[in-house]
């Protein structure tokens, strides 16, 4: 008698073993092939820099791979920072809702673009004279050779963003 509700036990750990191995879903189909209009489109662009270089724009990528010293990129990084606390984040930013708004107004008829292209022109300004004097700052904690090494690579860099049609 005993055999009965023990073999019933076991039918029903059995059954409800197959029945949670049933539930499982099944693979995911293999995903449609890319129309051909996206197989013909360019690669994405490449990530933007890390927030310590955009303030040194294409030269901090340039930096990153010269070999300096421990004492050299603590100056650079001291140098970024100070250009921060001096306006370099704002007027980069500045920079943007500029462009920004310029961009907006092309798609509306009653806009007045020349004052927006002022206003994105004068932005642009006051961030390259930021940037310019950044700039100038750095390359006197590089040594004459590194200096030399850094403007060859500067050339050689290509540019951030999307290739260009």
């Amino acid at each position: 008698m005993r055999s009965i509700p023990l073999a019933c036990a076991v039918l029903l750990f059995t059954g409800v073993t197959l029945a949670a191995q049933d539930l499982e879903p099944p693979p995911a189909p293999p995903a449609p092939p890319a129309p051909p209009s996206a197989r013909l489109a360019p690669p994405p662009p490449p990530p933007p820099p890390p927030p310590q270089e955009m303030a040194l724009g294409l030269g901090g990528r340039v930096l990153h791979d010269l070999d300096l010293s421990a004492d050299q990129r603590r100056r650079i990084r001291t140098l970024v920072d100070a250009a921060r606390g001096q306006g370099l984040a704002e007027a980069g930013e500045a920079l943007h809702e500029a462009r920004h708004a310029l961009e907006r107004a092309l798609w509306e008829p009653e806009a007045d673009v020349s004052r927006l292209r002022a206003a994105a022109a004068e932005a642009e300004d006051h961030l390259f004279a930021l940037r310019r004097q950044l700039a100038q700052e750095v390359l006197q904690v590089l040594t004459e050779d590194q200096r030399t090494e850094f403007l060859r690579a500067l050339d050689e860099t290509p540019p951030w963003g999307p290739p260009r049609p």
